[in-house]
């Protein structure tokens, strides 16, 4: 499963973005390394008993492109036009890149970005519609 790189993922934190998903980033007190880790019903913290520190902690939550698709909208209101214009993704076969857009079929896209991981994309997408106010129009 692809999954958001760290470095959004703690954006997409900072700046609300559920934390409730499939993964996480979490760090480990001995080594000091990040790593990718799935979340579990129980993690069990060796030993509890002695009021020891957690052998981990989770630093934010890791989502995929299917959890942050979830949370765009379908649509927004394009502040230029006052058009509603729709999400639209695709795959760019010479650059590998994934595109993603919201536009009407006769406007040049309002927003349009380019990233070659998908969930790194819809990271992005978020984090920029978050940023201009354009979250809450509807899904």
């Amino acid at each position: 499963m692809k999954i958001t790189s760290l470095e959004l993922s703690e954006k997409l934190k900072e700046k609300g973005f559920p934390q409730d998903n499939h993964f996480v980033y979490r760090h480990w007190r001995s080594s000091g390394e990040v790593i990718i880790d799935e979340v579990k019903e129980k993690y069990y913290d060796y030993p509890k008993s002695r009021n020891m520190p957690p052998s981990s902690e989770v630093i934010c939550s890791a989502p995929s492109a299917d959890e942050i698709l979830e949370q765009l909208p379908n649509y927004i209101r394009n502040p230029r036009t006052g058009n509603l214009d729709g999400l639209w993704f695709c795959k760019n076969s010479h650059t590998e890149d994934f595109i993603g857009e919201y536009h009407t079929t006769f406007d040049a896209p309002f927003i349009e970005l380019r990233d070659k991981s998908l969930a790194d994309l819809m990271a992005s997408l978020w984090l920029l519609l978050k940023e201009k106010n354009l979250l809450d129009i509807k899904r």
